[in-house]
């Protein structure tokens, strides 16, 4: 699946996660996505971004990949807040702003 669909991820549910679960099990995962209404303030988004990657740390999850601004931005089809994009730009990291005037829609797939 990670050939077909650049989203997944690596990921290791570790041993005594679950009841009777005693090794390490391999499978596979996707990154999380917050999405945001344009009509929230970009100071707000901007903040929201940050405080994440500020406590990044404190954050479960089970991904062989560092949790970095690259990586959160790694293989993301939709374009970003400006808010977001403000924090990102700060960080180095260039993404694509949603300007209200492209169209875009977010399409679920059963695929």
């Amino acid at each position: 699946m990670m050939k077909l669909y650049k989203g997944y991820t690596r990921c290791i549910i570790p041993a005594n996660t679950y009841k009777g679960q005693t090794e390490d099990v391999n499978t596979i995962g996707v990154k999380a996505v917050l999405v945001a209404s344009t009509d929230l303030k970009d100071d707000e988004v901007n903040y929201l971004v940050e405080f994440i990657f500020k406590n990044a740390d404190n954050l479960p999850h089970n991904t062989n990949d560092k949790f970095t601004t690259d990586y959160a931005v790694q293989d993301i089809p939709a374009s970003f807040h400006a808010g977001a994009a403000k924090f990102y730009d700060s960080q180095g990291v260039k993404v694509n702003v949603y300007d209200g005037k492209s169209g875009e829609t977010v399409k679920a797939s059963q695929d």
